[in-house]
């Protein structure tokens, strides 16, 4: 069992700590977005990590399928899935998971190319 994750961005010469819980939280989140992103026809998956003032901007970009609106408002929410198959509780859970180690998340459709984005700040 881990007490801290140390992460060390390239050029960065901040040394970020990151505790178990929000090791965790982005090890299972990340896993989770990366096979929606791939159940929604995506090929290319980019995860873009910034520093500022001793937190982290996460962006977790694809150019799969998107979301349509309604998905969009259901995102997050327990049992509500817009996949044949699905039982939404992937997103809900991976949410759920990053808000109690203490991040914002934000889901949305990329605004400039096709594809999905989530914005987590940490």
């Amino acid at each position: 069992q881990y007490e801290m994750v140390k992460l060390n961005l390239n050029g960065d010469k901040d040394e970020y700590k990151l505790t178990e819980q929000v090791a965790i939280a982005l090890a299972v989140s990340l896993d989770i977005f990366g096979q929606n992103s791939l159940e929604a026809n995506a090929d290319v998956l980019v995860i873009d990590i910034k520093s500022r003032s001793q937190r982290l901007r996460i962006k977790f970009l694809d150019n799969g399928d998107g979301a349509k609106k309604k998905t969009l408002e259901m995102l997050g929410k327990p049992m509500s899935s817009g996949k044949k198959h699905g039982a939404g509780l992937g997103t809900y859970l991976a949410k759920r998971l990053l808000l109690s180690a203490g991040a914002k998340v934000n889901f949305a459709n990329r605004s400039k190319k096709k594809g999905f984005e989530v914005h987590i700040e940490i």
